[in-house]
């Protein structure tokens, strides 16, 4: 398969319910096999992306073209609607048909595109089978366990045979160790789709996991795109650094020197930068001290504590400064040095460890000026 899938929405309105998000100048483009996951925060418009694909909410401006047919056009009025679309749709919570048995809730996606009974329940065979769910074939949905509900769900996607997946949260229902098992499952068969997908979920990790691209929304727009590990290395917003676990700030470069737009000055490597940029700066990469250091490293600036917060393994350290940063140390070093809130501190980051990068309109009004603080 060749087609390139092509999404292009202009403020999508007509919402309901009313208080979701509207999105605007919404321009996406992928091939088949890509696999996009689509973050941010409550309300960024992730869902409503998800229902405008779908057909279950109209664009009031622009197109949709999928496979190079147009199944949205605000301008000429046309619009294909969700049984006709050639879409597989995972919801959040499922949304299986409780008088329904397993068989025949994966036998209604190709009974919904035309095909018979017979046929469908054939297709509805041959999935569960594929994905392990062939002895639970004549239960109900309730009496399924959260992780076979959701392989149930994809199955239904699936037996459509469409050409473009949505899933909406499709792990969010499940505890925290079923999560991790259904994770590899999912990832597995994801692999297998020829198509491409978009997965919306607010997990960081199962976004990495998952998707080979990430697509950020905030407040209905795009404000990052791109490959898992470089969104990771160099987030565009607050909101992307909170998900990576980054200090971000906003500053102008000149040189070897950036002045930090909430206060303080950063010394980085020199490659001839000159105007805005974000400076991303990892927590483990920040050196804590009692007293003034003496070292090489060229940042070296006071703060106090104000608040310590256990991380599995680490303790991360909220401290404010010019720059203000959030540290992560090990525990023992926090009882070695008697680290406590209130307490004044040096920090310390070598040039090296400071990701510097352009800083221009991705971040939206004002920028960043401290870490974001969890």
């Amino acid at each position: 398969m060749s087609t390139q899938y092509i999404f292009t929405m202009y403020k999508l309105s007509r919402v309901h319910p009313p208080d979701k998000r509207v999105l605007e100048d919404i321009s996406l483009s992928f091939l088949p096999g890509a696999k996009i996951g689509v973050l941010g925060p409550n309300g960024s418009g992730k869902s409503t992306l998800l229902n405008a694909v779908a057909g279950l909410i109209p664009a009031s401006r622009g197109q949709i073209l999928l496979d190079g047919e147009v199944v949205d056009d605000a301008a000429t009025g046309k619009f294909l609607e969700a049984a006709e679309r050639p879409v597989g749709f995972v919801f959040q919570n499922y949304r299986l048909f409780p008088h329904m048995s397993v068989l025949d809730n994966v036998a209604f996606s190709p009974r919904a595109r035309g095909i018979s009974r017979h046929e469908a329940r054939a297709t509805a065979s041959r999935w569960l089978d594929r994905l392990g769910l062939t002895p639970f074939a004549d239960r109900r949905p309730a009496d399924l366990s959260g992780g076979q509900a959701q392989r149930v769900a994809l199955a239904r996607a699936l037996a459509g045979d469409p050409a473009l997946l949505l899933l909406d949260e499709p792990l969010s229902a499940l505890d925290a160790r079923t999560r991790l098992d259904v994770q590899a499952e999912l990832s597995r068969h994801l692999s297998d789709f020829g198509g491409p997908c978009l997965l919306v979920t607010h997990d960081p990790l199962e976004a990495l996991v998952l998707a080979n691209r990430l697509l950020v929304l905030e407040e209905g727009s795009i404000v990052q795109e791109g490959a898992p590990a470089e969104v990771a290395r160099r987030p565009a917003t607050e909101y992307v650094a909170k998900l990576v676990g980054l200090n971000l700030y906003a500053g102008e470069v000149d040189g070897s020197k950036v002045k930090l737009r909430g206060g303080g000055a950063f010394v980085v490597p020199d490659h001839g930068q000159h105007g805005d940029v974000l400076v991303a700066l990892r927590p483990s990469a920040v050196v804590v001290s009692i007293e003034q250091p003496h070292t090489s490293a060229r940042n070296t600036w006071p703060a106090t504590i104000v608040g310590l917060t256990l991380l599995t393994d680490r303790i991360r350290i909220d401290l404010d400064g010019e720059p203000s940063a959030l540290v992560d140390v090990t525990p023992s070093a926090v009882s070695e040095l008697e680290l406590t809130s209130g307490r004044n501190v040096w920090l310390t980051a070598k040039a090296t460890e400071l990701e510097v990068y352009g800083g221009d309109s991705s971040v939206g009004t004002g920028g960043p000026s401290s870490p974001i603080r969890r």
